[in-house]
């Protein structure tokens, strides 16, 4: 599961009005929504176009590092 799914769900993506002009009324929690969702979105579709070649070995993953086990 990609831990920017709990991000996105604040977020609503209007493209037609991504810098809140047209009567939309600003947020900033939903600001922040909209662009964890623009990412994932986006890495979304940068994955799909890689793994599409052949013999490619990249990947592309979105993930949130404040919630990433690490060992350093």
């Amino acid at each position: 599961m990609d831990n920017n799914y709990l991000y996105f769900l604040l977020g609503e993506l209007d493209l037609d009005n991504l810098h809140y002009t047209n009567g939309r009324k600003y947020s900033a929690w939903g600001a922040y929504g909209q662009s964890k969702l623009a990412n994932l979105l986006f890495t979304k579709g940068l994955h799909a176009r890689l793994v599409s070649e052949p013999e490619n070995m990249i990947s592309a993953l979105a993930v949130h590092p404040g919630v990433i086990r690490q060992k350093f």
